[in-house]
């Protein structure tokens, strides 16, 4: 097969992934989806219980804020899971056979993993996540006083305790942290195609050690090159380089690179 790339052969290469992959994909999905639903009905049960009280109300409000916590913490577990999952089935014998032989280039089958991890798999979570966290926010809302006004140098400054998710996610900066999910991705994708077995454990383990060995190496090259050097000019380095914005760089390079490692990984199998 060669590596050219065919629409039609590429749309039949999903229909024909969906099949094998759904199970453990509606798994997944089910469980954050579980997770989700109990954690919003304990909330609003216990601020619909106590917001009646005198006083009650405004302590747990707060408990709405939780929502950007789990947002995050389930968002890297389900990305993390996902990517882990797709080519979990190419260390095993009896179906990295049927995969490697599957009428498609190595290209196709590189992009069709990134359509059921990234595009499919990114846009259900949030999609899952908005129509929940919507329907018990506009509930509360609809009992609820949600706003209140409180006074600051003569200017009134009016506050919603009930806001919606999205909108309290929103920041300036959040755009340079739109890396994080692709680089989560990228990383459980190769590990998924490298390990044989056990792919999430040993992905965790791997991105560990690598992580507290740079750490380490950080830590070492300062101690012995700037731990004892004098500042003769007060200058910031910061009003040269934003290190939001290197980081964001850093980070979707090392995407791409993993990606592209992933892509010559599926190759090297088909050998």
């Amino acid at each position: 097969m060669n590596n050219t790339f065919n629409i039609n052969r590429f749309l039949l290469l999903i229909q024909k992934q969906w099949l094998s992959f759904r199970k453990e994909y509606f798994l997944i999905v089910g469980v954050v989806l579980a997770i989700v639903i109990f954690f919003y009905s304990k909330q609003v049960y216990d601020i619909s219980k106590f917001a009646s009280l005198p006083n009650a109300g405004d302590q747990h409000f707060n408990l709405v804020g939780t929502r950007t916590s789990l947002f995050c913490i389930l968002g890297v577990l389900y990305v993390t899971l996902i990517a882990s999952a797709y080519f979990r089935g190419l260390g095993k014998s009896g179906s990295a056979i049927p995969n490697l032989l599957l009428p498609a280039s190595q290209f196709e089958k590189f992009l069709n993993a990134l359509v059921y991890t990234v595009l499919l798999g990114f846009t259900t979570f949030l999609l899952l996540f908005y129509i929940v966290d919507y329907g018990f926010m506009s509930y509360l809302r609809g009992i609820l006083t949600s706003q209140y006004s409180t006074w600051y140098n003569g200017e009134e400054i009016v506050t919603d305790r009930l806001a919606y998710l999205v909108p309290s996610l929103y920041n300036e900066n959040i755009v340079y942290a739109f890396f994080v999910p692709f680089l989560l991705n990228a990383i459980f994708l190769l590990g998924s195609i490298y390990f044989a077995k056990s792919q999430y454990v040993k992905t965790i383990v791997s991105v560990s050690i690598y992580i507290a060995i740079c750490y380490l190496i950080i830590y070492v090259v300062y101690r012995i090159f700037f731990a004892d050097v004098i500042q003769l000019e007060d200058k910031n380095v910061k009003e040269y380089i934003n290190p939001v914005k290197l980081l964001s760089a850093i980070g979707w390079f090392i995407t791409v690179a993993l990606w592209t490692i992933t892509y010559f990984r599926l190759k090297e199998k088909e050998v």
